[in-house]
């Protein structure tokens, strides 16, 4: 009973599945209070776009677990064994669903009143200090991300680390939580030949054009506000992504 799957009803993208990993994640005081942080401050225009960053979060994990099944076969025949591909895969899902979890009430409007980047910054390196985390990510974080990634990856460390531990575990996978971080502030590893396929999730999660993320607000903000706008038929997006060979992007 503990891996039964359940099944919600998205505005947007119809039916999506929720597997035990990711309802405990979702069941956290710290996920749950995206119900309160509303996706677009406009409701003065817009009375109906009342829609929050708790289903936007599910809507940017549900592009990104179809995004990657796109590109599963892709990956495939670049070398990418089904463990390597099963790692991919979580760490993406599991970055997308809890990439906003750093928000501020009234979304960025809220983000002004965040202590300044340096002192973000000195905060996580100290929470990675206090798990024992071996590796150096200070260049991650002194990057251009705004205050609102760095503060999903701080809570990521703060309240998450130990559940998403021992849920890995569970998965016999091994949790990188530097994978997952960069994806959030959208910082890609300079050895592109040994961590390529890293690189190609983490743009496709937040990058400088179409990703995960933009791609679910635009759905989302006009549906909510019922803006007339080309319609978006993300399945037929995703299911054309393709691998460039010369970047591997």
């Amino acid at each position: 009973m503990d891996n039964k799957e359940k099944i919600i009803r998205d505005v947007v993208h119809g039916y999506i599945t929720i597997d035990n990993l990711t309802e405990k994640l979702i069941n956290t005081y710290n996920f749950q209070r995206l119900k309160d942080i509303r996706q677009l401050t406009a409701q003065h225009v817009y009375p109906s776009a009342t829609h929050n960053r708790f289903e936007h979060s599910l809507g940017v994990m549900y592009l990104a677990v179809q995004a990657f099944e796109a590109l599963r076969p892709r990956l495939e025949k670049k070398g990418k064994t089904s463990e390597e591909l099963r790692s991919l895969g979580l760490h993406f899902k599991i970055a997308a669903l809890l990439h906003d979890v750093g928000h501020a009430p009234f979304s960025h409007l809220g983000e002004k009143f965040f202590p300044p980047q340096e002192a973000i910054n000195d905060a996580i390196q100290k929470q990675l200090r206090e798990i024992d985390y071996e590796k150096d990510m200070v260049d991650i974080f002194s990057s251009d991300a705004s205050k609102h990634e760095l503060m999903s990856c701080y809570v990521i460390l703060t309240k998450f680390y130990p559940i998403l531990t021992r849920q890995f575990a569970k998965e016999k996978v091994s949790l990188d939580i530097e994978l997952i971080c960069r994806a959030i502030v959208g910082k890609t590893y300079e050895d592109t030949d040994k961590r390529w396929a890293e690189n190609i999730i983490i743009q496709l999660l937040n990058s400088s054009t179409i990703d995960m993320d933009k791609l679910d607000y635009l759905m989302r903000d006009a549906h909510m506000t019922g803006s007339s706008v080309p319609t978006i038929d993300s399945h037929r997006l995703l299911k054309n992504i393709q691998i460039n060979e010369k970047t591997h992007s």
